[in-house]
């Protein structure tokens, strides 16, 4: 396996790994500056009225998308195993 080959599967390993994560912390996202805006409005500073909702968005979030996760995971695999014959050094 030469650089190039090597570079290529890490650059679909890592944008395969961005598109899975990418809803996740998206949800995070907007829920943190959700709590971060009520926790300043109302000048309540208690941690766990931070985490709770955010932990509860993500758990949402995982078990609403974990099919297509799992969908998106299995494909990768799949392309990966079906090209695995490039990537061998060949006699």
């Amino acid at each position: 396996m030469d650089a190039n080959i090597a570079i290529a599967l890490s650059r679909q390993v890592l944008l395969e790994a961005l598109l899975v994560v990418a809803p996740v912390l998206g949800v995070s996202l907007v829920v943190g500056i959700a709590v971060a805006l009520f926790q300043a409005l109302t000048s309540l500073q208690e941690q766990t009225v931070a985490m709770i909702p955010k932990l509860l968005a993500l758990v949402g979030t995982l078990f609403f998308l974990m099919p297509w996760i799992l969908r998106q995971f299995v494909e990768f695999t799949q392309r990966m195993l079906s090209g695995l014959s490039r990537f061998g050094g060949g006699a």
